[in-house]
């Protein structure tokens, strides 16, 4: 069998009735000690040279709430959680998140691409219009002159340094940074 017939499925089905387990479907554990080395715990790779359907995608996450469903604190279909190190962190650039586009040479599409797709979907989407954020900065972020957040008033907002493009239901917008914080 070759790996492009391989199809596999894993299925786990466990009743908590303690209501403090933790029940994983998987666990992969690896632990590297060789110094330069470049690992992946888990790489899925989709490749094709034929247009798809109106979909493909190499890691789906779902966390399907049902009709009743809930959590008493966060609830998320991925999560990407960083531990730094308890001493220096040494040499590099993390991010518990990385977003990376490659766009090799030879490509001429002129479609849409973001780093991050945002999209609301359901009958009741107009609820969390009213309702939801884009951004939900929570817990460890100081508001202070100097922090990544500073929530001020700003009487003199001098000009702007730059923006970012970003598209709202089909319209490109700006959201604008300055070099400095504003003065107050």
């Amino acid at each position: 069998m070759s790996i492009g017939e391989l199809n596999a499925k894993l299925t786990y089905e466990g009743t908590d009735t303690k209501g403090s387990l933790v029940l994983k479907s998987l666990d992969i554990e690896k632990n590297v000690s060789t110094a330069g080395s470049t690992p992946f715990t888990l790489k899925g790779l989709l490749s094709t040279n034929v247009t798809l359907g109106s979909y493909a995608t190499t890691l789906y996450g779902v966390l399907d709430l049902k009709t009743a469903g809930g959590v008493t604190g966060l609830g998320s279909a991925v999560c990407a959680e960083l531990i730094m190190p308890g001493g220096a962190a040494g040499i590099g650039t993390f991010g518990a998140l990385e977003l990376e586009c490659t766009c090799p040479a030879s490509w001429t599409s002129s479609q849409s691409v973001s780093l991050i797709f945002a999209n609301i979907s359901g009958t009741t989407s107009g609820k969390f219009d009213d309702e939801g954020y884009f951004l939900n900065l929570y817990g460890g972020f100081n508001s202070a002159t100097g922090h990544m957040l500073y929530s001020h008033a700003v009487t003199t907002p001098g000009a702007a340094a730059g923006s970012i493009r970003i598209i709202v239901n089909g319209t490109p917008r700006f959201l604008y940074f300055w070099a400095a914080e504003g003065t107050t």
